[in-house]
């Protein structure tokens, strides 16, 4: 009976060994099985918040590359505004000192013209200029009849042309000076009255101007297009020269 037993209790031992190997392995399977799943997850973290500092980067540099454009478009509206939209009558906004040699008026007069009949003031910048043009085509002329004087009906015809022409729009341009300085001197005893006059006479005053310097027009033309011949030539001659050294 003895025997028996202890047979029995072997048995149920052997059986008890089994049942826990089989659980051991059980349990070693579940726990690389949990640690891989684990391993998966902490995978799957790390490549998310890589995807996400990642478009972070990205929505940083959209963000840099929108405020840019903004900045540009910003500035070249200024610039538009400036250049197109901006009034006529204000292309510069401040004054600076001019010296003119063909027209007699004082720096504040001139100051005053600006500020106030705006369009004026650039047409008698341009009158001067070409005014100067023709006294120096002028002169050159007249040195040419002394150095060739068989030739002085030629340039007394020319030269007269020239003087004609800057006499007739001087005349004008007396007329407006004139104007200039009654309205100035109006403007600085009752400024009402001074800019009430102006708006009256600035119209009449502008097309006045006009009419003189584009009657200047013909004259300018082929002195500027000579000027440019002569540049050209002096090019080609310093071509030629430099060709012939080497």
């Amino acid at each position: 009976m003895n025997d028996k037993s202890e047979e029995k209790i072997t048995k149920q031992d052997k059986k008890k060994a089994k049942a826990e190997k089989k659980a051991l392995k059980k349990a070693q399977k579940e726990a690389k099985k949990k640690e891989k799943l684990d391993k998966k997850k902490k995978k799957l973290n790390s490549d998310d918040q890589n995807g996400r500092t990642g478009n972070r980067k990205i929505f940083t540099i959209k963000k840099l590359i929108i405020l840019l454009i903004i900045i540009f478009l910003l500035v070249a509206a200024v610039f538009a505004y400036k250049f197109f939209f901006s009034s006529s009558e204000n292309p510069e906004k401040i004054y600076t000192s001019v010296s003119l040699e063909n027209i007699k008026l004082p720096d504040e007069m001139l100051k005053f013209t600006f500020d106030h009949q705006n369009d004026l003031y650039f047409v008698i910048l341009e009158y001067d200029r070409r005014v100067i043009l023709l006294l120096n085509e002028i002169n050159r002329i007249k040195n040419l009849g002394k150095q060739y004087p068989d030739q002085i009906k030629i340039t007394e015809k020319e030269s007269k042309n020239l003087i004609k022409a800057k006499d007739k729009a001087k005349k004008k341009f007396d007329k407006i000076i004139k104007e200039i300085r009654s309205l100035y001197v109006l403007y600085n005893v009752n400024k009402d009255q001074g800019l009430k006059k102006i708006q009256e006479k600035n119209k009449d005053l502008i097309l006045l101007a006009r009419e003189a310097v584009t009657s200047l027009d013909p004259f300018v033309r082929v002195i500027e297009s000579s000027r440019g011949k002569e540049t050209r030539g002096i090019i080609k001659k310093t071509i030629h020269k430099i060709k012939d050294l080497l």
